[in-house]
C-alpha cells in the first residue's frame, strides 16, 4: 500500500488529469484526453490562489465586462490578458454565466490559441460548468485545428448525447479537420451526409472541402462539386452561392494541378457573378499562365489587375520576374523589379534568387555575383542563393567557379543541400572530372546528407558517359543490395550507357527486370532500347517494342518514331518509314525538324515515295505552337512590359497606383449575408451598452430633424408597404434608425424587416436582426415570425424551429403564419412527412389553415411523388362532411398547384376533373393551370383536345405565355406539321411573347425530321440576331438531326464549330455523333471521338456504351466489342441490360451463339433481368441454328418469369418453325399468340400466308 501511495503517477493518463482537483495549468504542452471532458465534475473547486475575487469589487467587474464585450469581440487582447481574466472569472462569486466563458473561449479560438482553449475548458469542467452547444462547437473547432480529428468526433458524440443537434459550424470544423489530415474521402462523405441530413452548407464549408480536394489532387471532383453546388438545376439537392474565398480556392487548386483553362473559365464566371477578383485570384492565374509559357496572357492579366485597382503583391512580381529570368529577358525583369520597388513591395530572397538564375542563364556571371554579394547588405541571407549561383556556374561549364563558391559556402557554416551537390556532380562529370565527382559523393555521405534518386541518376549517367560502365554496374548492384529502391530514371541512365557501350544484352536483361522491381518503363526507357536495337539492326524487335508500349498505355513520342524511322531508313526499308509516318499522323504526334530530314532523305533515296509529302499536312496543329511563335519574337515581351509601365505612368506616379484607394466605407458591412449568423446568439440578453459597426458611436447618435423623421415615416408607411424600394435604401434607413435618439419603436423595425423579407432579402433580414439584438431591441411576436420565415426560405429549417422554441419560451403562441413558414421550410428540404405531421398538429391545435398553407403542403406532396395523398388531402379539406375537422375553400393557386402535380405524375383525367371543379366553384383558371393541362394532353398525343383548350383559354381572356406556345409548337414539330408550328410561332410573336432557346430547338428538330436541313440551319444561324444565343441544346438538336439522316460530315463540321465557340458538348451530342459515325461505318473516327470524350468529358454513360457496343458489332468488330465489355466489367461500370442486348445481338449475328448463351446465363449474377428484347435476340439466334426446342423453351421461361412476349417474339419463333418445315408448330404458336391477345402485324400475316401456301 505504501508503495502504491509513493509511486509516481504516469504522465498523460486520464486518471492523472482528474485524480487531483488542483487547478491545471493553462500550458497546452500536454494535450488533454477528450474522454475526461464530459465526466461529472466536482462542484467545489480547489484553487491554488488563496484569495478569491468576488463581485464586491466593482472595478474588476467593470473591467471584466468591458474586456468581454469590447476586447474579445474586436480581437484586441493578448494571450496573457485572456488568461488573467479567465482566472478572475473562475474565482468570481457568483461565477459568471457560461455565455461569458463561451465569448472568451471563442475569442481565443479565433486567435488560434487552440491548445489553451482545451486546457481552459478542463478547468471550467472542474468547477462544474457544463458545456452548451456553443462550447461544444468551440471545442470541436479547436481539436480539428490541432489535428485531433478523432477527439473532435468524440465531442460530437457527447454533443448529440446531450440533445444538441450539430449545425453547419460543427460540420464545417469536422470537414476542415479531416481535410487537414488528408482524409479527403471521409471529408467528402461527411459533407454529403450533412447535406442529406438537411444541414445546408455555406460558402465557407464548400471552400474548405474544395481546397482539400484540390490539395489532394482531386481537382476534377472539386470542379464537379462546384458545378453541382452552384447550379440550381443540377439535381444535387442543394444550391450554395459561392463567395470570393470559394472562387479563389478553386482557381488556385486548378492552377496548381495544371488546369489553367478551367481556372480561366471560373475566373470569368467569378466576374460575371459580381465579384471583383483580388490578388489571391490573380496570382494563381498569372503563375499558371507563366508556368505554361503564356507570357502575353500573364502580362495582360497583370495589366488588367492594375487597371482594376487590385494591388499586386510580392508574389505577383516574383512570378513575373521569375518567368522573364528563365526566358533570359533580363531587361524586362529589371523593369518589373523597379516597378515592384516603386509600388512599395520589397523584393525578397526569392526575387534575388530568380534574378541570379536569370543572369547565369544569360551568361552574365559578374552581375549575378555582384547581386549575390549585395544581398546581406539588403538584409537577406544567401543560403538558397548559393545553390542558385553554383547551379548557374555548373550549367555553363564553369565548374571551378562553382567549386570555389561551394567551399566559401561551407566555410561560412552554411549546410549545402542535396540540390547543391547534384548541381556540382553534374558540372564535374561534364568537365570530365570523375575522381573529383567520387570525392564529392563520399564527402556528401560523410556530412550525413543522404543522396537521393536524382543524385544516383546523375552519377550513373556521368559514369556511363565517361565510359566507366563496369563501375556504373557495380554502383547499381551496390544500390540494390543496400535496399535502395532505384527509380526508373536510374535504370534509364544505366540502360542508355550499356546501349551506347554496345552491351545490348545486359541492357535488355535490365529492361526485362523492371516489372520484378515494381517499375514501369516510361517513354524514355522504350526510346533508349529501341535506339539500341536499331543500332544492332534488330528492327523487327524494335518495331515490336513500339507495339508493346502502345498496348501497355505508354504513348510513343516524336523521339520514338524518329528513332525507328531512322533505323528503317538506314536499312533501306522505305515502306516501313511511310507506315510509321501514317501512324504518327493518325496518333496526332507532331513532326519536328529531324522528321523532315528523314522524309527528305527518303525522297532522295526513292522518287516513288514522293506521295509521302501528302502525309505531312494531315498533322494537326498543336496548341503550344502559338506559344512558341510568341516566344520566338522577343519584341512581344518588351512591348507588353512597356505597355504595362506606360499605362501606369499615364495615371501618375507608379507608386500611387498601388496605394489603397480611398473608397468610402460602407456602414452596411454587418448586413452582408456571407457569414450567416449563429442562432443561439440571437436570443442571449444583449449587453446594456450597444456596440455598432457603424463609424458613428453610441455617443454620436443621430438626432433627426422633423423633415428627416417625416421621410422615414413615409418610407415605412408607403414604400415598405408597396415594396417600392431598393435594398440600398432599406439598409440606409435601417442605419439611421439604430442611431436615432430616441430609437424608433420595434413596430417600425418590424415593418422594415417584413418588407425586406417580402422582397426575398432573407439573409439580410437575419443580419439586420443581429444588429438590433446588439442595441438591446428584444424581438416581439411579429419579429420572431419574420425570422422563422427567413430561416425557412434560406433552407435553415432547424434554425427556424430553434426560433419557434424561443418564441414559446417568451410566452407567445404560434399562429397560422408561423406554421405556414415552417411547413414551407420542411417542404423545401423535401421533409414532406414531417411537413404533413406538422400540418395535422396545427389542425389538431385548433388552427384554421388558409389556402396558402394548403397550397404549400399540396405542392410539396406533388413534388415528392405523393400526388395521391395530395388529392386525398384536397378532398378532405374541401368537404365539410369529411370528418377531417376543418374546412378550407381552395383558391386559384391551390387548384393550379394540384393540377400541375397531377399532370406531372401522369394523372391527366383526375387533373381534368379538378379543372372542371375549379370552374364550377367560380374560380377562373389562370395560365399556370391551362399550361399544365395543355402540356399533359400534348404528351399523351391528344392534340385536338390540347388545341381546343388553347382556344378556350384565349376566349376566356387568359393570355398564353411562352410556355403555352412552346408546348404547342413542340408537339406540332414532333408530328411533322411545320406549317402549323410556324403559324403558332407568328401568333406568339404577334402577342408579344419572345421565342426562346426551347422554341427554336423544337423548330430545328422539326425541320430536321422533315428533311428540311437548309431551313433548320438557317434558323439556327439566325438565332443570335434575334437575341437568342445558341447553346449546347441547339447545337445538339441540329447535330442529332444530321446524324439521323446520315449527314455525318455536316454533323462533324457543326461539332467542330461548337467546340471552337467554346460551347461544351453534352452527352446527347456525343451519343448522336457516335450513332452517326457507326452508321457511316467510320469505326476509327468513332473510337477517336470516344477517347476524346473520356479525356475531356462528359463521362460516357450507359447509352454511350450501348451505342458503341452496337456499332462495333454491326461493323463486324465483335472481338473489340467483347474486349470493351470485359473492360467495363473490370472497372465496375454499372452494365445495363441494353449493353448486354447489343453485345448478345452482335454475337448471335456473328454465329457466336455459345458465347451469347454464356453471357445470357450470367445476367442474374450481374443483378440484371432479361427483358423482352433480350429474349427475342436469343430466340432468333437459336432459331437460326435450328435449335427450335430451346427457342420454344425460352418462350415458356419468359412467360414463367413475368416477361410478356410481344409480336416480335411470336414472329421470330414462327419464322424459325416455318424455315424448318414445321407448319403445325407455326399454327400452334399463332393460336397461342391470339390467346394472349397479342395483335399480329404485317410480318405475322406474311408468315401465316407462307405456311398455308406451302
Amino acid at each position: 500500500m505504501a508503495a502504491s501511495r509513493t509511486a509516481p503517477k504516469p504522465k498523460g493518463l486520464l486518471s492523472s488529469l482528474f485524480a487531483h482537483r488542483r487547478r491545471p495549468t493553462t500550458s497546452p504542452e500536454n494535450p488533454i484526453k477528450i474522454s475526461s471532458l464530459f465526466t461529472n465534475p466536482t462542484t467545489t473547486p480547489t484553487s491554488s490562489n488563496p484569495e478569491r475575487i468576488t463581485s464586491s469589487d466593482p472595478i474588476v467587474h467593470t473591467q471584466l465586462e468591458k474586456f468581454l464585450t469590447t476586447n474579445c469581440k474586436s480581437g484586441n487582447f493578448t494571450l496573457s490578458e485572456a488568461l488573467k481574466y479567465f482566472d478572475i472569472m473562475i474565482h468570481n462569486q457568483p461565477i459568471p454565466s457560461l455565455s461569458s466563458f463561451n465569448i472568451l473561449l471563442s475569442s481565443l479560438a479565433k486567435r488560434k490559441h487552440y491548445n489553451h482553449v482545451l486546457s481552459l475548458y478542463t478547468r471550467m469542467n472542474l468547477i462544474g460548468l457544463l458545456p452548451t452547444f456553443i462550447t461544444f462547437n468551440v471545442l470541436i473547432n479547436c481539436l480539428c485545428n490541432v489535428n485531433r480529428i478523432c477527439d473532435g468526433f468524440v465531442v460530437l458524440g457527447n454533443m448529440m448525447r446531450r440533445g444538441f443537434r450539430p449545425d453547419i459550424v460543427t460540420y464545417t470544423s469536422l470537414v476542415q479537420g479531416l481535410c487537414a489530415e488528408n482524409r479527403i474521402f471521409e471529408a467528402t462523405k461527411l459533407f454529403m451526409k450533412m447535406v442529406k441530413l438537411g444541414c445546408r452548407p455555406d460558402a465557407f464549408t464548400c471552400s474548405i472541402l474544395i481546397n482539400g480536394l484540390c490539395q489532394t489532387g482531386n481537382t476534377s471532383i472539386a470542379v464537379k462539386l462546384h458545378e453541382g453546388m452552384t447550379d440550381m438545376n443540377s439535381g444535387y439537392g442543394i444550391y450554395c452561392k459561392p463567395d470570393q474565398v470559394w472562387y479563389n480556392t478553386i482557381i488556385n487548386g486548378l492552377c496548381q494541378n495544371g488546369m489553367v483553362e478551367k481556372a480561366k473559365e471560373l475566373f470569368s464566371e467569378m466576374k460575371d457573378a459580381g465579384f471583383l477578383p483580388d490578388v489571391m485570384a490573380y496570382n494563381p492565374l498569372i503563375h499558371g499562365l507563366c508556368y505554361d509559357g503564356k507570357w502575353e496572357e500573364a502580362n495582360g492579366l497583370f495589366t488588367e489587375m492594375v487597371d482594376q485597382g487590385v494591388r499586386p503583391d510580392v508574389v505577383t512580381f516574383n512570378v513575373l520576374i521569375d518567368l522573364l529570368c528563365k526566358q533570359g529577358k533580363m531587361q524586362e525583369a529589371n523593369d518589373f523589379l523597379e516597378l515592384m520597388i516603386q509600388s512599395g513591395e520589397n523584393p525578397d530572397s526569392f526575387t534575388y534568387k530568380s534574378l541570379i538564375i536569370g543572369f547565369c542563364i544569360s551568361g552574365r556571371f559578374d552581375e549575378a555575383k555582384e547581386l549575390f554579394l549585395s544581398m546581406p547588405s539588403k538584409g537577406f541571407k544567401t543560403d538558397y542563393s548559393f545553390s542558385a549561383l553554383i547551379n548557374g556556374y555548373c550549367k555553363k561549364w564553369k565548374t571551378d567557379e562553382g567549386m570555389d563558391l561551394f567551399r566559401e559556402m561551407v566555410h561560412r557554416g552554411i549546410r549545402p543541400s542535396v540540390d547543391t551537390y547534384n548541381a556540382l556532380l553534374t558540372g564535374l562529370f561534364q568537365g570530365g572530372k570523375v575522381e573529383d565527382a567520387h570525392r564529392l559523393l563520399n564527402e556528401m555521405q560523410v556530412q550525413g546528407l543522404a543522396p537521393n534518386s536524382a543524385t544516383y541518376t546523375i552519377f550513373l549517367d556521368g559514369l556511363c558517359k565517361k565510359d566507366c560502365v563496369p563501375e556504373a554496374l557495380e554502383l547499381f548492384n551496390n544500390l540494390k543490395t543496400c535496399q535502395f529502391r532505384p527509380s526508373i530514371d536510374i535504370f534509364n541512365s544505366l540502360i542508355n550507357g550499356l546501349c551506347k557501350s554496345a552491351k545490348l544484352e545486359i541492357a535488355l536483361e535490365l529492361f526485362n527486370q523492371l516489372p520484378c522491381m515494381g517499375l514501369v518503363p516510361d517513354v524514355v526507357t522504350y526510346n533508349i532500347i529501341i535506339n539500341g536495337l536499331c543500332k544492332e539492326k534488330l528492327l523487327e524487335k524494335a518495331n515490336g517494342l513500339l507495339l508493346e508500349m502502345e498496348e501497355k498505355g505508354c504513348a510513343p513520342d516524336i523521339v520514338t518514331y524518329n528513332t525507328l524511322m531512322h533505323g528503317f531508313l538506314e536499312n533501306s526499308k522505305s515502306s516501313n518509314v511511310v507506315e510509321l509516318l501514317c501512324k504518327m499522323a493518325e496518333k496526332n504526334v507532331l513532326p519536328d525538324a529531324f522528321t523532315f530530314s528523314i522524309v527528305i532523305d527518303l525522297l532522295s533515296m526513292d522518287k516513288n515515295y514522293r506521295e509521302c509529302l501528302n502525309l505531312l499536312p494531315t498533322f494537326l496543329p498543336h496548341k503550344n505552337l502559338s506559344v512558341t511563335k510568341k516566344f520566338g519574337h522577343p519584341q512581344n515581351i518588351e512591348r507588353c512590359t512597356a505597355m504595362a509601365v506606360s499605362r501606369a505612368a499615364r495615371k501618375g506616379k507608379l507608386s500611387s497606383l498601388f496605394a489603397d484607394p480611398q473608397r468610402p466605407t460602407s456602414s452596411n458591412s454587418l448586413t452582408s449575408p456571407e457569414n450567416p449568423i449563429k442562432i443561439p446568439s440571437l436570443f442571449t440578453n444583449p449587453p446594456p451598452t450597444p456596440t455598432s459597426s457603424n463609424p458613428k458611436t453610441s455617443s454620436q447618435r443621430i438626432t433627426l430633424t422633423v423633415s428627416e423623421r417625416t421621410q422615414l415615416t413615409k418610407f415605412l408607411k408607403k414604400n415598405c408597404k408597396s415594396g417600392n424600394f431598393t435594398l440600398t435604401e432599406a439598409l440606409q434607413y435601417f442605419d439611421d434608425m439604430i442611431h436615432m435618439q430616441p430609437i424608433p419603436s420595434l413596430s417600425s423595425f418590424n415593418t422594415l424587416l417584413g418588407a425586406l423579407a417580402k422582397s426575398k432579402h432573407h439573409s439580410h433580414v437575419l443580419s439586420l436582426y443581429t444588429r438590433m439584438n446588439l442595441i438591446g431591441l428584444l424581438p416581439n411576436f411579429i419579429t420572431l415570425n419574420v425570422l422563422i420565415n427567413c430561416f425557412c426560405n434560406v433552407n435553415r429549417i432547424c434554425d427556424g424551429f430553434v426560433v419557434l422554441g424561443n418564441m414559446m419560451r417568451r410566452g407567445y403562441e404560434p399562429n397560422i403564419v408561423t406554421y405556414t413558414s415552417l411547413v414551407k421550410g420542411l417542404c423545401a428540404e423535401n421533409r414532406i412527412f414531417e411537413a404533413t405531421k406538422l400540418f395535422k398538429k396545427m389542425v389538431k391545435l385548433g388552427f384554421q389553415p388558409n389556402p396558402f398553407t394548403c397550397s404549400i403542403l399540396i405542392k410539396g406532396l406533388c413534388q415528392t411523388g405523393n400526388t395521391s395523398i395530395a388529392v386525398k388531402l384536397h378532398e378532405k379539406l374541401t368537404n365539410r362532411n369529411s370528418g377531417y375537422g376543418v374546412y378550407c375553400r381552395p383558391n386559384q393557386v391551390w387548384y393550379g398547384t394540384i393540377i400541375a402535380g397531377l399532370c406531372k405524375n401522369g394523372m391527366l383525367e383526375k387533373a381534368r376533373e379538378l379543372f372542371s371543379e375549379m370552374k364550377v366553384a367560380g374560380i377562373l383558371p389562370d395560365v399556370y393551370a391551362y399550361n399544365s393541362l395543355i402540356h399533359s394532353l400534348c404528351y399523351n398525343e391528344r392534340w385536338e383536345e390540347a388545341h381546343g383548350l388553347f382556344t378556350e383559354m384565349v376566349d376566356q381572356g387568359v393570355r398564353p405565355d411562352a410556355v403555352t406556345f412552346n408546348v404547342l409548337i413542340d408537339v406540332l414539330c414532333k408530328k411533322g406539321k411545320m406549317q402549323e408550328a410556324n403559324d403558332f410561332l407568328e401568333l406568339m410573336i404577334r402577342r408579344g411573347e419572345n421565342p426562346n432557346s426551347y422554341t427554336y430547338n423544337s423548330l430545328i428538330i422539326g425541320f430536321c425530321k422533315a428533311g428540311r436541313f437548309d431551313e433548320a440551319k438557317k434558323l439556327f444561324v439566325s438565332m443570335p440576331s434575334k437575341g437568342c444565343e445558341t447553346d449546347s441544346h441547339n447545337f445538339s438538336a441540329l447535330i442529332n438531326g444530321y446524324c439521323k439522316k446520315w449527314k455525318i460530315e455536316e454533323a462533324m463540321d457543326l461539332f467542330r464549330e461548337m467546340i471552337s465557340k467554346g460551347v461544351m458538348p453534352s452527352l446527347t451530342t456525343y451519343n448522336a455523333l457516335l450513332t452517326g459515325l457507326f452508321q457511316a461505318c467510320k469505326v476509327e473516327d468513332a473510337r477517336r471521338l470516344l477517347n476524346e470524350m473520356q479525356v475531356q468529358g462528359p463521362t460516357p454513360n450507359s447509352a454511350t456504351y450501348t451505342i458503341f457496343m452496337d456499332g462495333l458489332c454491326k461493323n463486324g468488330c465483335i472481338a473489340e466489342a467483347l474486349e470493351l465489355f470485359r473492360s467495363l466489367e473490370n472497372c465496375k461500370f454499372g452494365l445495363s441490360i441494353d449493353i448486354f442486348n447489343s453485345l448478345i445481338n452482335g454475337l448471335c449475328k456473328s454465329a457466336k451463339l455459345e458465347i451469347a448463351l454464356e453471357l445470357f446465363s450470367q445476367l442474374p449474377r450481374m443483378g440484371l433481368v432479361p427483358d423482352v428484347v433480350t429474349y427475342n435476340i436469343m430466340i432468333n439466334g437459336l432459331g437460326k441454328e435450328k435449335l427450335l426446342d430451346k427457342a420454344n423453351g425460352l418462350l415458356l421461361e419468359m412467360e414463367a418469369k413475368g416477361c410478356a412476349p410481344d409480336v416480335v417474339t411470336y414472329n421470330t419463333l414462327m419464322r424459325g418453325f416455318l424455315e424448318n418445315g414445321e407448319s403445325s408448330k407455326v399454327v400452334e404458336v399463332f393460336h397461342e399468340m391470339a390467346k394472349k391477345h397479342v395483335l399480329p402485324d404485317a410480318s405475322t400475316f406474311s408468315i401465316v400466308k407462307l405456311t398455308f401456301n406451302g
